[in-house]
């Protein structure tokens, strides 16, 4: 399946009934193996393609079982999920975007994975159906999961991470929408400084962890004028402080506070 999904050919049909045939035969398969093949193929720009075979061959769930319960899950009321029938193909259709972004294999198993707290949260009041907190079930489940495929821990932090906060520009979004701009300004910056501490926490530029959560975001109904702000201001420098009047343990709020004006001065 993965060099199907390499090299760009379709798996004949009589293939795919002998692997669904067979399909529990992949628990033999050291989890290594099956995490190297899993990250081979998100390197590719068909990474949907690769986690649409794993459904079709009923390999989805020996491999990512609550990935795979997203095919009985229906979305949430909502005008971005028309003529989306579950949490699935809705998942499937975030890979295609990330796959057409080009995006690397950590954003794209973070989409793999955004969503799958779905399948314990699920809320009905009225005739709304809703998931709250899906975020945090699904950040704990995307750790569970990759690291029993024995994925490196790095790998496992970043995507927890993304997982975690995919939602927060589309919250903020929702403010913007309302005519909140201030609040708005403040939310954006907040983000941006976290993420700007995570990311020297993983030793890398926050400009590539901006990056990585707007291309999730973007892929998954979001909004280009919240990325485009949150991009910017990540790109601020943080202010230089004196931290000898400030105790330890308050000095990254008071470091927070401080940048979170110098984005509210710069782009109100």
């Amino acid at each position: 399946l993965r060099f199907a999904t390499r090299l760009g050919f379709n798996v004949d049909t009589t293939t795919l009934s002998a692997i669904s045939r067979s399909a529990e035969l992949i628990r033999e398969v050291p989890r290594e193996r099956i995490w190297e093949e899993l990250h081979k193929a998100a390197t590719t720009q068909r990474f949907s393609y690769f986690v649409g075979l794993l459904h079709r061959t009923h390999l989805l769930p020996y491999i990512m079982p609550h990935v795979a319960m997203l095919h009985s899950i229906p979305p949430p009321v909502a005008g971005e999920h028309v003529n989306e029938y579950d949490m699935l193909m809705h998942t499937l259709r975030v890979l295609a975007k990330l796959d057409a972004m080009k995006a690397p294999p950590e954003v794209k198993l973070a989409g793999l994975y955004h969503d799958v707290g779905y399948v314990y949260t699920a809320r009905v009041r009225g005739r709304r159906l809703s998931y709250p907190g899906h975020e945090e079930a699904s950040a704990k489940i995307a750790e569970e999961e990759l690291l029993s495929l024995r994925a490196p821990r790095r790998v496992v932090r970043l995507v927890t991470f993304l997982v975690h906060h995919h939602m927060r520009l589309h919250h903020i979004y929702q403010s913007y929408v309302s005519g909140a701009g201030r609040s708005v300004i403040r939310a954006v910056a907040g983000f941006a400084f976290d993420t700007i501490i995570v990311a020297k926490q993983f030793a890398m530029p926050p400009s590539q962890l901006a990056e990585y959560v707007t291309m999730l975001h973007l892929a998954d109904f979001g909004d280009e004028r919240i990325a485009d702000l949150f991009v910017h201001i990540v790109s601020m420098p943080l202010p230089r402080i004196d931290f000898n009047a400030i105790p330890p343990p308050q000095r990254t709020n008071a470091l927070r506070s401080v940048f979170v004006q110098q984005a509210l001065r710069a782009f109100s």
